[in-house]
């Protein structure tokens, strides 16, 4: 459809246009703007066929005191021109039809103008602030969630994302701690961005995990699936990352290379993996996982590391796992809860 050649009549008669003013949608948004961008000359005429549609279906939409001017100017002055051809149209059967149909629509149009400004003058302003959603875990909890464009979230122990409650064009959430994204796709380009810090991870429609650390400024991106585009913003580098590759970004500079699916994505999956890891670490991130604090004997020397995989295990069993391969004993004050690490011989 060449709405190029539309005027005011046409857009309020087409029911393209009618649809997306009275229930609009993302899809319809995006068609009508990028439209608009094309042809600039038609944003007064386009801006007045919405105003008189919504005028008419008494929706609660924001029109200022100039907007309401130049509406009804553009009602006359069109309703002044189609007069000027119906003066010119011979004295025919369909001419005399023609005019009757104007006379009556007229008074309509002129009353539906009327209705609209008293309403519009009548009703407080609506608010077309965002309204932004902030969601939390903590020590032990993780937490799924469903945006909405439909994309999935799987938000880590002590974590936060906080997002709008709906997306425009560009789909922007901000993330501290860990989540895995599995990220809807729209044929028309609706970039899906998420913040950490001062790096910007950019998708279109693909599957991924973002650890974002404050405390210790790094930042760690590993794609699934799709095709991810990682910025950071003081160094203005930028890191392409294709599936099963990963980038890492913290003070030390920038490193990427390919992953091991279950060590970094295996939390998802609620699979626990240690490697190569010392009893302080360990005990950070058990803590994490299960929401106890951990208390380590200050005269216990361990120096030896431990490795292994836990796929749905207990706190007990884990501890049970690691204490079996090594001198350390522990006791669980589930009252409290708190884990101490001990010596065996204690």
């Amino acid at each position: 459809m060449d709405y190029s050649k539309f005027d005011i009549t046409d857009l309020i008669k087409d029911e393209r246009f009618k649809s997306w003013v009275v229930n609009p949608t993302p899809e319809k948004d995006f068609y009508w703007e990028s439209w608009l961008k094309n042809h600039p000359e038609k944003t007064e005429e386009l801006a007045t066929a919405k105003d008189f549609i919504l005028s008419l279906n008494f929706q609660t939409h924001n029109v200022s005191e100039g907007r309401r001017k130049n509406l009804y100017e553009n009602i006359l002055r069109d309703s002044k021109k189609e007069n000027n051809k119906v003066k010119n149209i011979n004295q025919s059967a369909f001419s005399a039809r023609i005019s009757k149909y104007a006379a009556v629509l007229l008074p309509l149009i002129l009353v539906g103008v009327f209705l609209f400004f008293y309403i519009r003058m009548n009703m407080a302003p609506v608010n077309k602030e965002i309204v932004w959603i902030t969601k939390e875990t903590q020590k032990g909890e993780k937490l799924n969630l469903k945006l909405a464009d439909g994309s999935t979230v799987k938000l880590n122990s002590e974590s936060k994302i906080t997002f709008p409650e709906k997306f425009g064009n560009t789909r922007e959430i901000a993330l501290e701690g860990e989540a895995f994204f599995q990220v809807t796709r729209f044929e028309s380009p609706r970039p899906f961005i998420v913040k950490t810090g001062d790096i910007s991870t950019k998708v279109l429609g693909t599957s991924f995990n973002i650890d974002y650390q404050n405390n210790n400024q790094s930042v760690q991106v590993a794609v699934v699936t799709g095709k991810v585009a990682v910025e950071d913003k003081i160094s203005a580098t930028e890191v392409t990352l294709l599936p099963f590759e990963y980038v890492s970004f913290d003070q030390d500079g920038v490193v990427k290379g390919n992953y091991d699916f279950e060590t970094i994505l295996g939390w998802k999956d609620n699979i626990l993996v240690l490697e190569s890891a010392g009893l302080e670490e360990i005990s950070k991130k058990l803590s994490c996982w299960f929401g106890y604090d951990f208390e380590i004997d200050p005269d216990l020397k361990v120096a030896r590391k431990f490795s292994g995989k836990f796929k749905d295990k207990s706190l007990i069993e884990v501890l049970e796992g690691i204490s079996y391969a090594s001198n350390i004993d522990f006791e669980i004050d589930k009252k409290n809860n708190k884990v101490f690490i001990i010596s065996k011989n204690n």
